[in-house]
């Protein structure tokens, strides 16, 4: 989401802002999301200093794959690098 979303400025989502910008295949989109937008996300993940990157597995009563978060384990690999 957007920081005008009022959320912290977060470090480990700079971090991963930077790493999105820097991977020619990834494409980084800020703006203010819903519960509709998550529920037909494909990975869903929070980020925190503490636990880095958490994957989501499930939101009401939509349940998400974490084997298929290619995306996520790439952001995951990429911040251990840092």
């Amino acid at each position: 989401p957007t920081k005008e979303c009022g959320l912290l400025k977060g470090i480990i989502r700079g971090k991963l802002i930077n790493i999105i910008e820097q991977n020619k295949h990834l494409i980084l989109k800020k703006g203010f999301f819903t519960l509709k937008d998550l529920l037909g996300a494909d990975e869903v993940f929070l980020t925190n200093s503490v636990m880095g990157i958490m994957p989501v597995s499930k939101i009401h009563h939509t349940t998400y794959n974490l084997k298929k978060y290619h995306i996520t384990d790439l952001l995951v690999e990429e911040l251990s690098k840092n």
